[in-house]
């Protein structure tokens, strides 16, 4: 699946480089020494429309989808995204469950606030849910995403 920036979205992302180029980069060294940021700049960047893009524009934004938003203000002309399925294979429901009580990560941390009638009621569920192939094993799936950014014009 490929995104690709609409002529709107492009002519921002290109507004948001020349801004960037004319009115930032020549100052960058001088105003980091000098641990400043004009506020000149800062109402420069709202006349152009910086500010509140994923706002809709009944409400004085400017009306651009979050995402669209954040490619353009990365560089980036177009994005592909591939979906990965994992296979993920447990031993067992114990080779399932045991990292849960680990207490590191979302899950296990949650897991362990619980009370142990709890946390015995969870693990009753969860082993009436996952259902053990005729070995034993338990066969899941993780899920994630591949994503690419491509800078415009430049082959990134």
């Amino acid at each position: 699946m490929i995104f690709e920036l609409s002529p709107e979205q492009k002519m921002v992302q290109e507004q948001a480089k020349r801004f960037a180029e004319n009115e930032i980069k020549p100052f960058v060294e001088q105003e980091e020494e000098a641990h400043a940021f004009p506020l000149e700049r800062v109402k420069k960047m709202a006349d152009l429309g910086f500010f509140g893009c994923g706002i809709a524009e009944e409400y004085g934004g400017v009306g651009a989808d979050a995402l669209a938003t954040h490619f353009a203000a990365a560089g980036l002309a177009e994005v592909a995204v591939e979906a990965l399925v994992l296979p993920t294979v447990f031993a067992g429901f114990d080779d399932f469950w045991e990292p849960f009580l680990g207490r590191t990560g979302p899950a296990p941390s949650y897991v362990a606030q619980l009370s142990s009638d709890q946390r015995d009621r969870l693990r009753a569920a969860l082993r009436e849910r996952l259902a053990p192939d005729a070995d034993g094993r338990i066969a899941l799936e993780a899920r994630a995403w591949a994503v690419r950014g491509f800078g415009s014009g430049s082959g990134d």
